[in-house]
């Protein structure tokens, strides 16, 4: 057999095969290149990352060689007052010599095929509006937010500390506080943020794996959070930079930065460069979203869109997670929650006492019918991570869906005595 498909678990895949999955990753990214990519560093991920230890890579094999990868990373997800299983699409990689052959739609084909046990969506991160973007669509995938995240190389650090010049660190950062911050600042606003265990919160301060500008050292790096325990970041001093390839101990990058409002952005990033000072660091890198860099005025930003992509891979386990969580809000009258989805008819769910109720239309206005995507949007159109900077919690550039959204969140009000919003308190 020449050319095939194959599986392989990762947590117990034998270290001769794993080196060749990662040399092909290591053929289509530059940051693994610079790391020189092996199994060791792989399974020090995977002793804090059960996503990854238990996920798999599935490979394309040429000859008996792989020539195209793609990661799956088991993830639970945020949604509403849930978590949800998923399978996270990563590091989807061909060889450069085997390019435009169709072998990652394939593997990626082949994954959302085959029965997923408890997973029942398959999400991943990709360049808005590159030629991968437009592959994920055709194979299903819907476009639910776009991230404007930006990396702002900061000289100056000294204008940084002015931004709250009585603000106190807490001495008392420990993983228990960083999690509730977490939980509360991230996991409760952006839908499709990752549940996180203890382990893995002791991995990703110690190691930053996933920054991918710049490489940290794995000593040194500073957990900060504000008197107030309302935010948080990580410092890490930097150890090479992927661009250049040159190490540099006067820069540091800031990852994990976390605020619940203005102020405590503010406190936070003024704390963060009070300690690069005293560490004799002289530039400060952020990673962050766009409303993030409109705080720290000073920034260069360097950054691209990314969109967050998803798709049903099992849709009855799927809507039974959504009854699961949205009868946590059930007042005691039936009402309705949602119209989606589809052309050819629409589906209204309602709330009640028996949980969730999906009833089938096929006479539906055509004002009222919402596609799938356009029903993922509300589910997972996180906002901001807080609001103040972002009224607009759904990103959708279509104007007729976002009208029709509108349209659907009137005649629901109209009809319930108790509504929960899909759209308002996101």
């Amino acid at each position: 057999m020449e050319e095939y498909i194959a599986k392989h678990e990762l947590g117990k895949t034998r270290s001769s095969e794993l080196e060749k999955l990662l040399e092909v990753m290591k053929s289509a990214f530059t940051v693994f290149r610079h790391i020189n990519l092996k199994p060791s560093y792989m399974r020090k991920i995977m002793s804090f990352d059960d996503g990854v230890k238990n996920g798999f890579i599935y490979a394309y094999y040429s000859k008996d060689t792989p020539v195209s990868v793609i990661q799956v990373v088991l993830r639970e997800l945020s949604l509403r007052t849930t978590v949800i299983k998923t399978y996270g699409i990563a590091n989807v990689a061909t060889h450069p010599q085997h390019r435009g052959r169709g072998y990652a739609s394939k593997l990626l084909s082949s994954i959302l095929q085959e029965p997923h046990e408890d997973y029942c969506l398959a999400a991943l991160f990709t360049g808005y509006g590159s030629p991968a973007h437009r592959i994920y669509r055709r194979l299903g995938f819907k476009d639910i937010v776009v991230y404007s995240d930006r990396v702002c190389v900061l000289d100056d650090i000294n204008k940084l500390t002015l931004l709250g010049r009585n603000t106190k660190g807490s001495t008392n950062a420990s993983i228990r506080i960083l999690d509730r911050i977490y939980r509360n600042h991230i996991l409760k606003k952006y839908c499709g943020s990752i549940a996180r265990k203890y382990k893995f919160w002791k991995g990703v301060i110690k190691y930053n794996p996933y920054a991918t500008w710049f490489l940290s050292t794995e000593n040194d790096n500073h957990i900060i959070v504000d008197d107030t325990e309302n935010g948080y970041a990580v410092l890490h001093p930097i150890r090479k930079s992927v661009l250049t390839g040159l190490i540099d101990p006067s820069k540091a990058i800031v990852t994990e930065l976390v605020a619940s409002n203005k102020d405590s952005l503010k406190n936070i990033v003024s704390l963060v460069a009070r300690q690069a000072l005293s560490n004799g660091i002289k530039t400060l890198v952020f990673r962050t979203p766009i409303e993030y860099s409109a705080v720290i005025k000073y920034c260069m930003d360097v950054g691209t869109d990314e969109v967050f992509m998803v798709k049903i891979i099992d849709y009855e386990r799927f809507f039974n997670n959504i009854a699961w969580a949205l009868q946590k809000n059930y007042s005691g009258k039936p009402c309705i929650i949602g119209v989606s989805v589809g052309n050819t008819g629409c589906v209204e769910l309602y709330l009640s006492e028996k949980g969730v109720e999906i009833l089938h239309k096929d006479n539906c206005s055509t004002d009222t019918i919402i596609t799938e995507e356009g029903f993922l949007r509300i589910l997972f159109g996180a906002s901001s991570a807080y609001e103040e900077y972002s009224r607009d919690n759904v990103y959708i550039n279509d104007t007729n869906i976002k009208n029709k959204l509108r349209l659907v969140d009137r005649i629901v009000r109209k009809k319930s005595t108790h509504y929960v919003s899909l759209i308002d308190k996101w």
